[in-house]
């Protein structure tokens, strides 16, 4: 499970404040990583680790802490969980995986995860770069993680400040989501059904978790929140600063998206059945990341197309198993060469797609089909793509389309065509933009069709990036964005009604 980052998430969360407040009075109804870098640690990349026989009792430290998150989540705990407070030396020592801990099929997914990052030219890594970097990533951004083989919790730090606690918070969600729904087996089921999926059920997970971790701190005092915003922003930068420029940008991108998008689509399926609504998306999760980013899709009960998986041709060799890139990979992808508002606009678009790998003369290479929802959503993936490849070097990717599908063929098109990590960076931000606007949408009473229409107009819109961006709006920059919102949200409530 790709562990997550908490810079944008807590830069949004201070956001959504602020939004939270304009769109109250623009659409005239009652009303976002995140505090913690928090990880479930799972057996499929941890080590597979026996739990010991549960504590009788909670840390008494946490108890208020185990106490909020039950009811919040609305599960009380079938049992407590050891909570381990270790230095720095001894957390990295328990969270960092070891060359030694990868199994076969380990490597083997680490060689195909490097191997597809350069056939589209996301970054120039094999596999054991890309476990370097991703244990780069891990170290500076985990602050603390539930093991799911061992059943317990382990923090960074000896102390209980208010930080922790909504670590805490986040953590001991988890504790439940395992207890309830067996983190492991969704993990299994995730890993079975393919990067997409995997995905998808990382961002379920995540999602829940910082719903209820946002809970805890809408529970403080207005000045506690303060000063854990204050806080948690000199951390962010912190650890942002203390990972290598080489560290790939896309690493960092995709670990900090389910919790972007995931507490979204958890207010899209509490918004519409509330608990049992959400406890049911973990018996029944989503197996496309397409419906985390536009969760009407889950909420409709839409299924992806099954795809053929493409042949390879004469001279190319087929190496690792076939699979898919899924919506969001796609739109980090598109937004290399394009603009952001275009790329997201092409995954909103993916229907399904399905990609083998190959090598040519010792070049990675792969072959995708994609599908949109309709005929005009793969004549916009058809477009996109095509305008992608232009903007590449010449000959490194061709597309062919028809009515039905558009396939692409890319390699490795060398370090010179790697985006520079400031593009895909700003990239995650407009996902994490977007993804604020519709919880937002949401919270203001919106349908989830409704709300992504209207965050879709927003996030359009340059000025509402800047608005974003501001840590004190004036009061005429707040009413100029509740004026932008009003007007989208009546155009967007014609137009899905």
């Amino acid at each position: 499970m790709r562990p997550g980052r908490q810079s944008e998430r807590s830069r949004q969360r201070v956001v959504a404040r602020c939004a939270r407040l304009s769109l109250a009075m623009i659409i005239g109804l009652s009303l976002l990583a995140t505090p913690t870098s928090a990880t479930v640690s799972s057996h499929a990349t941890q080590g597979t680790g026996r739990a010991a026989k549960p504590p009788r009792h909670w840390d008494p430290r946490i108890l208020p802490l185990v106490r909020f998150v039950a009811h919040a989540r609305g599960l009380s705990f079938k049992h407590p969980v050891p909570v381990h407070f270790l230095s720095d030396a001894a957390f990295n020592n328990e969270s960092n995986s070891t060359p030694g801990s990868l199994s076969k099929s380990d490597r083997a997914e680490l060689a195909a995860g490097a191997g597809t990052l350069r056939a589209i030219g996301l970054a120039q890594v094999d596999g054991q770069t890309l476990f370097n970097a991703q244990n780069t990533v891990n170290l500076a951004d985990t602050d603390a993680f539930y093991d799911s083989d061992k059943k317990e919790i382990f923090v960074r730090g000896t102390g209980l400040d208010l930080s922790t606690r909504v670590t805490i918070a986040h953590e001991l969600t988890h504790v439940l989501q395992d207890q309830y729904f067996d983190l492991n087996r969704l993990n299994d089921t995730a890993n079975n059904l393919g990067n997409e999926a995997s995905d998808a059920i990382t961002s379920l997970i995540e999602g829940d978790a910082v719903h209820i971790e946002n809970d805890y701190v809408d529970s403080l005092s207005q000045s506690q929140q303060n000063s854990y915003d204050t806080t948690n922003n000199q951390e962010v930068a912190a650890a942002e600063s203390s990972i290598p420029s080489n560290v790939p940008a896309i690493l960092q991108a995709l670990s900090e998206a389910p919790y972007d998008v995931g507490p979204t689509f958890v207010q899209a399926l509490l918004d519409n059945g509330d608990r049992a609504r959400l406890n049911a998306a973990f018996a029944n999760p989503p197996r496309t990341d397409a419906e985390i980013i536009n969760p009407s899709r889950y909420l409709a009960g839409l299924v992806a197309p099954r795809l053929a998986t493409p042949r390879v041709a004469v001279g190319e060799r087929r190496v690792g198993t076939p699979d898919s890139l899924g919506a969001e990979v796609l739109y980090f992808m598109l937004a290399a060469r394009l603009d952001s508002v275009t790329a997201l606009k092409t995954a909103d678009a993916w229907a399904a797609d399905r990609y083998v790998r190959f090598e040519q003369a010792g070049v990675q290479c792969l072959r995708d089909t994609f599908a949109g929802r309709n005929e005009a959503d793969t004549d916009a993936l058809a477009n996109a793509l095509a305008a992608w490849t232009l903007h590449g070097p010449s000959g490194a990717a061709t597309t062919q389309s028809s009515e039905t599908h558009v396939t692409l063929r890319s390699c490795d098109p060398g370090a010179a065509a790697v985006p520079p990590n400031s593009r895909i960076l700003d990239a995650s931000t407009t996902l994490a933009n977007r993804a604020a606007l519709v919880l937002q949408a949401l919270d203001g009473g919106l349908k989830p069709s409704t709300a992504q229409c209207t965050a879709d107009r927003l996030v359009a819109d340059p000025s509402v990036a800047t608005f974003l961006n501001l840590d004190q709006p004036t009061q005429q920059q707040i009413n100029d964005f509740s004026t932008k919102a009003q007007n989208a949200a009546g155009a967007c409530a014609g137009l899905t009604s």
